[in-house]
């Protein structure tokens, strides 16, 4: 079996949050909302997170790092949370747990996701998001499926999956989330059954 070449995912680098990154990433979460990322300057940040510019310095280099910070953290929980699923050698309708962990994550972090998927399309996080889900499915698929067909189908998996998403994200009463779970279901089948 070739090696996954999506294993980067796993190792991206996540620290323990202080209170004062916590502060820090709120705050940054919240001018977000309100601009572009490339308009928000440290000295903002710092006054909406009531820290000193030296306390952001001493965590971040720029509001981007700091971003990417939040990004790498969220993708690692999404990571660990599917890790299950790398491993299970079945999946069935009763059998979904790693979707309903996915949709607990992100109903725990609602407003993240929201950001990223739907108010400031956040490309970086949704392509790492991506490889994620391939690094999850990898492995799981047919032997007889060649590289180029395998890449293709994993990234249909994946845009599947953050389509879906960012459509519940939008439309969140409007979704049955049993009939969600119906279809996940039968999308793994189709792909990883052929």
């Amino acid at each position: 079996m070739t090696m996954n070449p999506y294993e980067y995912v796993c190792e991206l680098s996540v620290q323990k949050v202080t209170p004062a990154q916590k502060s820090i990433e709120q705050a940054l979460l919240s001018l977000n909302r309100e601009k572009e990322i490339f308009l928000i300057t440290v000295r903002e940040l710092c006054e909406r997170a009531n820290v000193a510019r030296s306390t952001f310095y001493a965590y971040y280099e720029t509001t981007d790092d700091c971003l990417l910070t939040i990004e790498n953290r969220c993708i690692k929980d999404l990571i660990m949370l599917n890790d299950a699923f790398l491993k299970n050698e079945s999946i069935n309708e009763t059998d979904l747990s790693f979707f309903e962990k996915t949709v607990s994550y992100i109903k725990d972090n609602k407003e993240l996701f929201y950001l990223f998927l739907v108010k400031r399309y956040n490309y970086r996080f949704v392509n790492r998001w991506k490889d994620g889900i391939k690094y999850h499915f990898y492995n799981r698929m047919p032997q007889n499926i060649t590289d180029k067909n395998k890449e293709f189908t994993l990234e249909i998996i994946a845009c599947q999956t953050i389509g879906a998403c960012q459509h519940w994200l939008k439309n969140p009463y409007e979704i049955d989330i049993n009939y969600l779970k119906l279809l996940i279901r039968r999308t793994i089948e189709a792909y990883t059954e052929q």
